[in-house]
């Protein structure tokens, strides 16, 4: 199971990066095709594995966080309307971005303190999560707070490889990726028409 959770999550991710590209260069009806292209393409064999595997091997397993948003993104590619408001969607990229901060520099050392064992046979993840999730849902964001209770879920079924509720939870690519729309934008507001603009 965690062979096609994996698989799937890669699929995803490349079908989406490969449909901005192709929309951005003017090809819009051919991106609407790669969902199906490029698991297609990931399943040729290759040096005997399949090309998925050389991906699942530089990128490493993406966490379940990151499959159900590459999921809202390319349903709001073919739907015009995705299941996360704006709103919901921001809490999400701030709990990811703010989360990563704090957790990533503990996990590697900087401090005695490792929360990454929290993932593992503790109840203070579990209790934080679902803290997160009671309050998203009493402050009406219901949305985001299915999403949670679906990485939840997938720990429970185990659907990855790694038994660490932290990997469901979050992975590299997905906090740089949100910090780095973060840096983008703020580098945006600094340019000096846009400074202008905002006189």
């Amino acid at each position: 199971m965690s062979h096609w959770t994996a698989f799937i999550g890669h699929a995803l991710l490349l079908s989406a990066l490969l449909w901005r590209l192709l929309a951005g260069l003017g090809f819009p009806r051919l991106a609407r095709w790669l969902p199906l292209l490029v698991p297609a393409l990931m399943l040729v064999p290759a040096g005997g594995i399949h090309l998925g595997g050389y991906v699942r091997g530089v990128l490493g397993d993406l966490s379940i966080t990151t499959l159900i948003l590459l999921g809202h993104h390319l349903t709001g590619r073919y739907c015009g309307r995705a299941w996360l408001a704006p709103p919901e969607l921001r809490v999400v990229r701030g709990t990811i971005g703010i989360t990563g901060l704090l957790f990533y520099p503990l996990a590697l050392g900087v401090s005695p303190l490792d929360p990454y064992a929290w993932g593992y046979a503790s109840l203070t993840l579990p209790g934080l999560l679902l803290a997160a999730v009671l309050g998203l849902w009493l402050y009406g964001l219901r949305a985001a707070a299915w999403l949670w209770l679906a990485v939840a879920a997938a720990f429970v079924l185990g659907l990855l490889e790694s038994t660490n509720l932290w990997d469901y939870l979050l992975d590299p690519w997905l906090v740089f990726y949100v910090w780095g729309g973060w840096i983008a934008a703020a580098g945006a507001r600094l340019r000096p028409g846009a400074l202008r603009e905002t006189r």
